[in-house]
This record gives C-alpha cells, structure tokens and sequence, in this order.
C-alpha cells in the first residue's frame, strides 16, 4: 500500500515479521521510545503499533493509553474480522486470558486465508506470519506458565515444526 501520511506505524508489519523470526531487537530500530505512539494511520496499524511499543518497551503509561484504543477499536462494528482477532488477541494477552487468546488466535488463522489485502499475505505458500508475530509476541510477554497455556492452532497456515524450532532456538 501508499504509505503517504502515516506515521511510524507503517512499519506495523514489520514489527509482526521480527516477532514471527525472533528478531524483536529491531523493534528499537522501527518504534524508537523516544518517538512516542502512533497517532495517524491505517487503524488497525496505529493500534497494533501502540500496543507493540508499549509492551516491548514495559511502559505502563502508554500500555493504558494503547489498551483503550485498542478496546475502542475491538469494538467497532467496521472494523475487519481478521484485523480485530490480532488486536483481540494482543488485549488477551495483556489481561492474561488464555481462552480467549486461543479463540483469537484461531480467528486470526482462519482469517488470513479470506484477507485480500496483498501487503497482509507474505507469502505465495500463505505462511501467516501474523499469526506467529502474536504468538512469538505473547512468549515475550507472558510468564512460562501462561504462554503453556496458548495452543498454536491446527491450520494449514501454521507449521507446528517451525513454531518448535522458533521455541527451542
């Protein structure tokens, strides 16, 4: 997509791909601190991005701010399914409910397939690299024991093999 006017959180989706290969160091590079949370954009990207920086960077100033947009935005009725079960998910992991979060997760798998956004699919193989971002995301941010709790669905998006390899390295 055109990116004229959007802020920082264009790089939204890169955030999500460096969560998916265990490369969430570059978030520094992406969403500096010192650049504050996004204000204009795409909104599901804005959203996503506020969450993002106020997890990684453990601010719970502007976690309470990111967790209000992203309440507000969960609950539009315009918004797209597939975005809403990403941000869905993250709010889940935030308030530490796992059935929920699983629920989520499995919207966002099935959701992906039926997104024709071309700049969302980044792969001709449909790897869903979303999917493994929130997931990966959630292994940073819980405890052992809650992150136990979230299951990677069975979906042909999904690679169990690589999620094992991406746990153990």
């Amino acid at each position: 997509p055109r990116y004229y006017g959007y802020d920082h959180c264009r790089h939204f989706h890169w955030a999500l791909s460096a969560y998916a290969c265990g490369a969430e160091h570059v978030i520094e590079r992406i969403f500096p601190r010192e650049i504050g949370l996004s204000t204009y954009g795409y909104p599901y990207m804005v959203v996503g991005t506020n969450l993002f920086m106020a997890m990684y960077y453990k601010d719970e100033i502007l976690l309470k701010q990111a967790v209000e947009e992203a309440i507000h935005f969960v609950n539009k009725k315009t918004t797209k399914k597939w975005e809403k079960a990403v941000i869905q998910f993250v709010l889940d992991i935030i308030h530490k409910d796992m059935d929920s979060a699983n629920e989520s997760l499995q919207e966002v798998c099935k959701g992906y397939l039926r997104c024709n956004d071309n700049y969302l699919r980044y792969s001709m193989e449909d790897v869903n690299v979303p999917a493994y971002g929130i997931y990966f995301l959630a292994r940073n941010y819980l405890s052992e024991e809650e992150f136990a709790q979230i299951e990677m669905p069975e979906h042909k998006t999904i690679s169990k093999g690589y999620v094992q390899w991406r746990l153990k390295n």
